[in-house]
């Protein structure tokens, strides 16, 4: 298994992705690794004050990364939720996705349809925190 000095955590602002957050910081400080939180809208029509309140989850999840000596870096991008993922963690060659077992909208599951899709389709190693 190459290194993992690179760390994928999709991110919608719920508790379950702060959750994945905490446990990708807890492992990339025990391996030197890189965080980068990834947020993706399946929807174009997102407004304003929507935007702006997860940058500013984003904006506050950086500074506790910073706070445990972690580089955390985000992007929020716009598409398909399981394939907009995949895809980012293969374009930026990413070694560990940590997820959510839900994200926004999910409660009565075992984990989301999304954290099942990246489970079953990723071809890196996925970490599901409940």
């Amino acid at each position: 298994m190459d290194e993992i000095t690179k760390i994928l955590v999709p991110f919608d602002g719920t508790i379950h992705s702060q959750k994945a957050l905490e446990s990708a910081i807890y492992f990339a400080r025990k391996l030197n690794s890189q965080i980068s939180l990834l947020h993706v809208r399946f929807s174009t029509t997102i407004s304003e004050s929507q935007n702006s309140e997860m940058i500013d989850l984003m904006e506050a999840s950086k500074i506790k990364a910073a706070q445990n000596g972690i580089d955390l870096n985000y992007e929020i991008i716009n598409g398909k939720v399981e394939k907009s993922i995949l895809d980012y963690a293969k374009k930026w060659k990413y070694r560990l996705i940590i997820m959510g077992s839900y994200g926004a909208g999910t409660t009565d599951a075992f984990y989301s349809s999304v954290s099942n899709s990246i489970l079953q389709n990723s071809p890196i190693p996925v970490l599901i925190v409940k």
